[in-house]
């Protein structure tokens, strides 16, 4: 219904200047309100809120002090709705602050925390290392540390395996040391239970030349689960390999962007210490590595997933240069290559190293001291030690260290008493089978 207003009072809180109304004929709501009140009063009714409201015009929680126009549009933007917290010009810093709105959220938040769905939990599949670190939680960073060679990619390839193809997760995994050529060969080894390392280095194929017939074998078995990988739908839509051979602020922003469009369960960056500036960023390597680890930071609490961050262990910090069988102890946190933030970003940090053989010689372990010999040759074969470099909610206990199989490159659980001296041969558990090989000839 229509109506010519001839005269009125503005009725936005706190003016009630009187203006008269244009001459044509309009709705009659629309000559509620003076031209410098119009637009703030209109989009509120364009809200299918009622008028009444007006009267509990919202004010400041802090000082009590009626909204301006301006202020209240802003909230109006925001999608305000009588009875929540506002805040005017003078106190407006303190939106988002408030020491009760913030306890609020936070108790919400933990709530949330607390009845998470299980199946946002990522967990490590080897069960000594599950129990010493508990799993990725969503919006939490972890670190996995190691020096050069020292197993990162083994076993960052291992647990991507177990997470795709067993668990169903969308992994989004940035291989910045490796080639997707690399990444994939270790995935097909995997699947045809091959050892990626003799495939990577060609020895496979040296074999098979001289005549070898496993290696061939081996070799064929490689070249089929390729095929079925190429087939496999489940496993090229949850895994996404991201070839970013470097880090820069801006292509980490990138990789965090692709991996919310994509849905992903969980961010791999293998490893995060190939950083480099953007180009019109002039910053120090340190400053540049540490606005990555906080990007890291930000992106888990954004997406709301874990994001799973390997880094390389400084050999100088270790002092390895004067006694190199540091290298085969558990690690220390302040290893860690461009330690910066790293420490206060990570909720956990993981160390992998080789193990040093309990039984090894004393004469061998002084000569591989004095660089006369090499470290395997003191080492435990196809051993991996795990140990807890940092722990922020005390899970584990400071260096404890568990011990993982990692035989022809597949990372399995082992026998925690391994130091032990071995048992009598009829006592010795046998090695379980590591399963068939049937989908071949599907």
């Amino acid at each position: 219904m229509t109506s010519t207003v001839h005269h009125r009072r503005c009725v936005f809180p706190g003016c009630g200047v009187p203006f008269d109304p244009p001459p044509e004929p309009l709705a009659h709501e629309g000559h509620l309100f003076c031209g410098s009140h119009r637009i703030g009063g209109q989009a509120f009714l364009q809200r299918g809120w009622s008028l009444d409201l007006l009267v509990h015009w919202p004010s400041c929680r802090w000082c009590g002090t009626l909204l301006n126009q301006k202020r209240y549009e802003h909230y109006i933007e925001q999608g305000f709705e009588p009875g929540q917290y506002v805040y005017c010009d003078a106190h407006a810093i303190i939106e988002g602050r408030d020491p009760e709105l913030v306890a609020r959220r936070g108790l919400d938040d933990a709530e949330a925390l607390a009845d998470i769905d299980e199946r946002r939990l990522v967990r490590f599949p080897q069960r000594w290392l599950h129990r010493l670190a508990g799993p990725l939680v969503p919006g939490r960073v972890t670190y996995v540390g190691g020096f050069s060679g020292g197993g990162k990619t083994v076993a960052v390839t291992n647990w991507i395996w177990h997470w795709v193809q067993v668990d169903g997760l969308k992994v989004h995994y940035l291989p910045t040391e490796g080639s997707v050529a690399e990444v994939m060969t270790r995935f097909a080894c995997f699947k045809a239970e091959a050892d990626p390392d003799e495939a990577l280095s060609f020895r496979y194929r040296d074999a098979e030349a001289a005549g070898d017939a496993v290696a061939q074998v081996k070799r064929e078995e490689i070249k089929l689960a390729m095929e079925f990988l190429r087939r496999d739908t489940h496993f090229l839509r949850h895994l996404r390999i991201d070839p970013t051979e470097e880090l820069t602020p801006r292509s980490f922003d990138a990789a965090v962007e692709a991996t919310r469009l994509m849905g992903s369960d969980l961010l791999v960056v293998d490893h995060c210490d190939h950083t480099e500036a953007d180009a019109d960023d002039f910053h120090p390597d340190i400053v540049i590595s540490n606005q990555v680890q906080m990007r890291a930071l930000r992106a888990a609490k954004r997406l709301g997933i874990p994001v799973l961050l390997m880094t390389q262990l400084n050999s100088r910090f270790a002092g390895a240069s004067q006694d190199p069988t540091v290298k085969l102890r558990p690690p220390s946190a302040d290893w860690l290559y461009n330690k910066g933030k790293k420490e206060m970003v990570g909720a956990q940090i993981i160390g992998l190293h080789r193990v040093m053989d309990p039984r090894a010689d004393s004469k061998m372990v002084r000569r591989a001291r004095d660089r006369e010999i090499e470290l395997w040759r003191i080492c435990m074969p196809n051993v991996m030690g795990a140990s807890a470099m940092k722990f922020r909610f005390g899970i584990g206990t400071a260096r404890s260290t568990v011990l993982l199989d990692y035989t022809e490159g597949r990372l399995s659980d082992m026998q925690q008493d391994a130091l032990d001296p071995p048992a009598p041969p009829p006592t010795m558990p046998s090695r379980e089978s590591r399963g068939d090989t049937d989908w071949m000839h599907n």
